[in-house]
C-alpha cells in the first residue's frame, strides 16, 4: 500500500508498477492467511481508484492548521492521502517528495487546504467547514 501512495505522491509510475508485481508474487501466500485479505483489498482499491490528495498549508502546531488536520481525522476518505506542508520554511522535505506541493502556501496567513484529484487541485480553502463541505463533494 505505502509503495502505491509513494508512487503517486512523487509521480513515479514505477513504485505503482512495483507494488502491482508485489500483488502478483503475493497471491499464492494470501490464500493461506485470510487475515491479511483486509489490507490486500484496501490496497487494491487505493491502486484501482483514483488518486486523491489533501494537502494542508500552514505552521505546524498552530490552531488554524490543527483545525485543518482535525476535519480531516473526522472523515472518512478511502484512499485519500494527506499531506502537511509546513509554512515558514525554506524548501520543505515534503516538496521534495511530492513536488506537486511546491506552490502550495497558506494564505493570508491562515492554513490552507488544498484538495486534490490526479494532481489537479480545486480553489484552496481556509476555513474548516468549508473544507468539510468540499471533502463531502469528492
Amino acid at each position: 500500500m505505502n509503495l502505491i501512495r509513494l508512487g503517486r505522491l512523487t509521480g513515479d509510475p514505477r513504485r505503482e508498477e512495483a507494488a502491482a508485481a508485489l500483488g502478483r508474487a503475493f497471491a499464492g501466500p494470501l490464500q493461506r492467511i485470510p487475515s491479511a485479505h483486509a489490507q490486500w483489498m484496501i490496497a487494491l482499491e487505493l491502486l484501482a481508484g483514483p488518486c486523491r490528495e489533501v494537502v494542508i498549508a500552514g505552521r505546524p502546531g498552530e490552531k488554524d492548521t490543527i483545525e485543518m488536520l482535525a476535519v480531516l481525522g473526522r472523515s472518512y476518505l478511502p484512499g485519500m492521502t494527506v499531506l502537511l506542508r509546513p509554512e515558514g520554511e525554506e524548501a520543505p522535505a515534503v516538496t521534495e517528495i511530492a513536488p506537486f506541493t511546491r506552490e502550495m502556501r497558506a494564505i493570508k496567513g491562515r492554513a490552507a487546504a488544498y484538495v486534490c484529484s490526479g494532481f489537479t487541485c480545486r480553489r484552496p480553502v481556509t476555513d474548516p467547514r468549508e473544507l468539510e463541505e468540499l471533502l463531502g463533494s469528492v
